[in-house]
């Protein structure tokens, strides 16, 4: 039996196969084959609205809960549950 990633990658071939026969015209041999009108293709991390960087930013310096924050005896570093200090002290 054909693992997934051939029968996807079949699928995905025979469609181009189909598109790159296509008239000039067609919606859909436009859409692959043409150049975007403001330039080259993104990359993945320029689509990323800056705001993320931000709240990242913001989730790293938030300071934890003090009813639920659990500091390490050794370190001093806080962690924010119980569960996560567990997690911490196994990778210490």
């Amino acid at each position: 039996m054909p693992r997934i990633e051939a029968l996807i990658m079949k699928a995905q071939l025979r469609w181009v196969g189909h598109v790159v026969r296509m008239d000039d015209a067609r919606l859909p041999k436009m859409m692959i084959f043409s150049q975007l009108a403001s330039g080259g293709v993104r990359l993945f991390e320029e689509k990323l609205p800056k705001s993320l960087d931000q709240k990242q930013q913001a989730r790293k310096e938030r300071i934890p809960n003090p009813t639920s924050a659990v500091t390490c005896p050794t370190c001093g570093r806080v962690c924010a549950s119980a569960f996560g200090y567990h997690s911490y002290v196994r990778r210490h």
